[in-house]
């Protein structure tokens, strides 16, 4: 199964705006007045929902490369 470059990076941005949106939710959605152990565990759900947002900004990155033609394949300068 090939997928285009082109639809990787439509992808990649959208899967990078929903777990952007994903942690920011997360993060707003935390009660002032938890305790320690469950402010962690919510830290932790940002910090992973931002890296999977990251993952889908290098993604959508890596393939505009592409798709500009300047990263992979062999090219006649």
């Amino acid at each position: 199964m090939k997928i285009s470059a082109k639809f990787t990076f439509f992808a990649g941005i959208v899967f990078a705006l929903f777990a952007f949106t994903y942690a920011l939710v997360g993060g707003f959605s935390t009660d002032a007045g938890a305790s320690a152990t469950e402010l962690a565990d919510a830290r932790g759900y940002i910090f992973f929902w931002a890296f999977l947002g990251c993952f889908g900004v290098l993604m959508a990155v890596l393939s505009w490369l592409i798709i500009k033609g300047k990263l992979g394949g062999e090219h006649d300068d």
